[in-house]
């Protein structure tokens, strides 16, 4: 029986699951960069890793709508209204 492990792709960029595709984006560029293992002083490999990941299933409408379904336990519905509106960059509390 396969354990089916949760990983919260929001807490990776430090947003909130009403961030908009833009703020997903923003946060994806600045986090790629500081944990990007050619940079020197910050780079984690690991955590660069995880960075990709969350931003390659959360910005994509359909595989970030799967997300929720297949998290629906953890996860609020995802309202997908093909508009980046409301919470202007989605923050959740991480410190840049």
């Amino acid at each position: 029986m396969e354990v089916h492990s949760f990983i919260s792709y929001y807490e990776v960029l430090g947003l909130t699951p009403s961030a908009s595709a833009a703020a997903i984006d923003r946060k994806f560029r600045h986090l790629a960069r500081l944990f990007h293992p050619d940079n020197l002083e910050t780079g984690d490999r690991s955590k660069f890793d995880a960075v990709v990941e969350a931003h390659n299933t959360l910005k994509d409408r359909v595989r970030r709508a799967q997300y929720h379904d297949d998290n629906k336990e953890r996860l609020p519905p995802f309202w997908d209204l093909g508009v980046d509106e409301g919470d202007e960059d989605g923050a959740a509390g991480v410190g840049e």
